[in-house]
């Protein structure tokens, strides 16, 4: 096993140390820390994320950065270290591979209208099965969440597993404990949820499980009533018949575990998760653990990694979604002969048509991973670039309908033509919505296109026309005071204001009131552009929430869509 779930390792030993003269902004970390005990709590401050205590002291050392400390000149300094909240991703990554759990708090109010100390909040805890970045996932590679649940005798076992950014949720049960080991082989989880009343009994017969975090959780997770309902209320059904595992109850406990475990780590938006796949495993060629490692399917031990296997001498996948399909047949190999020919017929037909083939990979050429675009807009995370690439890869299906149209007819062709969806309407929804190249954030600049809403054209309008009104003060400056050099400025640190050279500071006006002082000149403040200054900083402020709001009901928009675009 490589990874264990992170053990009580003494955490608060520097924090009894600290007396009661702790600042408000520590005394709220710690309570944040007492509610989270057990991850590596990522406090927002500013433009840093900061940990403390033994905190600091363990991620300093993962993540190779200084180790520096609060108040230093007290009897017992507070350890801390940082990193930059637009870099995180990277720092975060490396302490999910060192086998650690991170929850993320933010900053939920806005500073400037606090009334004291910033509340703050975890917003979601991160682990290597709840992974949601590109960043630190693989793109031709599920990202499994498992849950195993036995019955009482531990000779049959439910197992449940799913991929939170691609919306996949499966369960199935298994007859032995060698069944269920040679299943986690074959789906390769990333993390595993085992319930603590057979967590000596797993340690000793799970040595064949590699490079997967297994988390030892409360019993409670697993009561079959609470899984059941938890389920039912989900897919807002009556019973789970129509899913094919109302009567499979270990089956019930392991995913209703996973839902349990998404909202206690602030994953409720999971609307996406919207079908429950159960499965056998006779329905597929079964593929045990030491045929997948003596065949090199996926892995390599000569290698150390996927070279030269199976996998990577065949994978000519386009996309991020191909990569991860092909994986999926491999995993999974058909037995029905129906299948596995009308499968066969459709690849023939490619390969027949080499110029249409070529033409096809062509348009895949500029389809990104729509399936977690997808998921992220309806977990409520994607950004305004997001929003954009989703709109990138709109744009090329009709091209792409129109090849595959054009291909000869199979059973499967027809099923895929059926149920292919050019998405046009979405496609003109974001193109009227969105800039072309939208930034990072909506605080770096404008996302949404200028004519789609008339009261943010107005409030934009303001702080746009700011060189021009500039100019025409400035002239109207000159001329009332006859300084024909007077100029008006704008910086980041000072704000707006009126420059004189120091050989005209004898015809500056009494209402002019020095701001600043330089070697050659002196800058001044009027109440006209004072006034102006504000309204410019209030319409920026109101610009970027009206343009926060606009992108959130475009998300939703969007996400009312979820079912055609998993389609596509």
């Amino acid at each position: 096993m490589k990874y264990e779930a992170m053990a009580d390792s003494g955490e608060g030993k520097s924090i009894q140390k600290i007396t009661a003269s702790l600042t408000p902004m520590m005394q709220q970390y710690l309570e944040l820390k007492e509610k989270y005990q057990g991850t590596l709590l990522f406090y927002r401050m500013g433009d840093f994320y900061e940990m403390f205590f033994e905190d600091a002291e363990l991620a300093s050392r993962i993540l190779g950065i200084t180790l520096t400390s609060r108040d230093k000149q007290a009897e017992n300094p507070i350890p801390m270290c940082g990193v930059p909240y637009h870099a995180a991703e990277n720092y975060i990554s490396k302490l999910l591979e060192a086998g650690h759990k991170v929850a993320i708090c933010e900053q939920v109010e806005d500073p400037k209208k606090a009334k004291g100390l910033v509340k703050r909040e975890v917003v979601r805890v991160l682990t290597p099965g709840l992974v949601t970045s590109d960043e630190n996932l693989e793109a031709k590679n599920s990202n499994y969440l498992a849950a195993i649940f036995p019955d009482k005798k531990r000779d049959s076992f439910g197992l449940s597993y799913l991929d939170i950014t691609t919306a996949e949720f499966k369960v199935t049960e298994l007859i032995s404990a060698d069944e269920l080991i040679d299943e986690l082989a074959r789906i390769s989880p990333k993390e595993l949820l085992v319930p603590d009343n057979i967590s000596d009994w797993f340690k000793k017969n799970s040595g064949k499980i590699v490079n997967c975090y297994v988390n030892y959780i409360d019993d409670d997770y697993f009561d079959y009533n609470s899984c059941y309902e938890r389920l039912t209320e989900h897919f807002k059904v009556r019973s789970l018949a129509a899913f094919g595992c109302d009567d499979m109850a270990q089956g019930v406990c392991a995913a209703g575990a996973l839902l349990e475990y998404l909202s206690e780590n602030h994953q409720e938006n999971n609307s996406h998760l919207n079908s429950l796949v159960t499965y056998f495993r006779n329905d597929y060629m079964i593929l045990d653990d030491v045929t997948l490692r003596n065949l090199e399917i996926f892995y390599s031990p000569a290698f150390q990694s996927s070279k030269g296997t199976l996998l990577e001498i065949i994978d000519r996948t386009i996309t991020a979604m191909g990569g991860r399909l092909l994986r999926q047949w491999l995993r999974f190999p058909l037995q029905d002969v129906k299948q596995i020919t009308a499968r066969y017929k459709l690849v023939e037909n490619l390969i027949k048509e080499e110029f249409l083939r070529l033409q096809i990979r062509e348009e895949l050429k500029h389809i990104l991973d729509i399936e977690r675009l997808n998921s992220r807009i309806a977990m409520r995370m994607a950004t305004p670039r997001d929003l954009s690439a989703l709109r990138a890869s709109f744009r090329y299906m009709p091209s792409l309908y129109n090849l595959l149209k054009s291909l000869p007819e199979s059973s499967l062709h027809n099923q895929l033509m059926s149920d292919f969806d050019t998405l046009e309407d979405l496609t003109e929804l974001l193109n009227n919505a969105l800039v072309e190249e939208p930034p990072l954030t909506i605080t770096e600049g404008a996302v949404i296109q200028k004519g789609y809403h008339e009261e943010l054209d107005r409030i934009r309008a303001i702080a746009w026309d700011a060189k021009s009104w500039m100019a025409q003060y400035e002239a109207k400056e000159r001329e009332r005071t006859g300084i024909s050099n007077l100029k008006v400025r704008y910086n980041k640190v000072f704000g707006y204001f009126i420059e004189v050279s120091k050989a005209n500071l004898e015809l500056v006006p009494d209402h002019y009131v020095r701001k600043q002082t330089l070697v050659n000149a002196e800058r001044f403040i009027t109440d006209e552009l004072k006034n102006y200054e504000t309204a410019i900083f209030d319409s920026e402020e109101k610009r970027i929430e009206l343009e926060q709001q606009l992108v959130e009901e475009l998300r939703e928009e969007i996400s009312k869509h979820d079912e055609r675009i998993k389609k596509v």
